[in-house]
């Protein structure tokens, strides 16, 4: 039996306007790990980059980092061993008439897991899936939900909610 870490995050608005900053696609990206040394990797980075004096406001963010921070981060991220899956997802072709906003976000999580799942997630594996913090605490409980159904729906493991770590 494995561990399997899957860290989730998404990119584009929940709704389907089309008004000035809404975008045309939704995105859901997962980074898969049988380790968590990555993360312990970075941390120790972020210390490290503390005592050489540079500061950081907040986390690690590629479009805020400065230039050194991005070289560094990128040269950890260049030595470690992950996987990076992408779906994305062009709003308007996934009926947004019969669609809420976290309808939208289950259906793409659905799209993305289908392909990935079983390739990452093996029946003898325990998975943890860490999801980005999304909006309210209704919509994080929602999107929570559908990950949870997404998962037993795609991959080759039984899924139970109660034995696998999920947080959204």
């Amino acid at each position: 039996m494995a561990r399997v870490y899957l860290f989730a995050d998404e990119a584009g608005n929940f709704d389907f306007r089309r008004r000035q900053g809404a975008t045309a696609y939704f995105i859901v990206g997962t980074v898969t790990m049988s380790d968590t040394q990555l993360g312990n990797d970075l941390i120790e980075l972020r210390r490290e980059l503390a005592w050489q004096g540079v500061g950081l406001e907040s986390c690690f963010h590629a479009t805020e980092d400065t230039q050194i921070v991005r070289d560094q981060v990128f040269g950890l991220l260049a030595v470690s061993r992950f996987r990076a899956d992408f779906t994305i997802v062009e709003k308007c072709k996934t009926q947004p008439h019969r669609q809420s906003e976290e309808g939208l976000y289950k259906l793409t999580w659905y799209m993305h897991m289908k392909h990935v799942g079983p390739q990452v997630i093996k029946r003898q594996d325990d998975a943890l899936v860490i999801a980005a913090t999304i909006g309210t605490k209704k919509r994080r409980r929602a999107i929570r939900l559908g990950i949870e159904d997404v998962m037993s729906q795609v991959t080759t493991r039984p899924w139970e909610a109660g034995s696998s770590a999920m947080s959204a």
